[in-house]
């Protein structure tokens, strides 16, 4: 059995929604999971999140994610 392990970069606004959370999370599982659920395991509302990229793509938030990638979340700017 493969381990999934991923890092994930936090990035702007989402800094501030979600102070608990480092610039760089790692996140390890032992099934694959997607985009959408490991926002979800980082306790992140999939919602707050305007874009994910990968290796400098834009990528859908259903995307099966591969092992040792490293994924960027966007989020939208702050402000009114």
């Amino acid at each position: 059995m493969m381990t999934l392990k991923v890092d994930v970069i936090v990035q702007g606004y989402l800094r501030e929604l979600y102070p608990h959370l480092r610039e760089k999370e790692e996140v390890i599982s032992e099934t694959p999971l997607t985009v959408r659920q490991i926002i979800s395991q980082l306790g992140i509302k999939s919602e707050t999140v305007l874009f994910v990229t990968q290796e400098g793509r834009i990528i859908d938030k259903d995307y099966l994610v591969e092992s040792n990638t490293e994924l960027v979340l966007v989020s939208p700017p702050a402000g009114g």
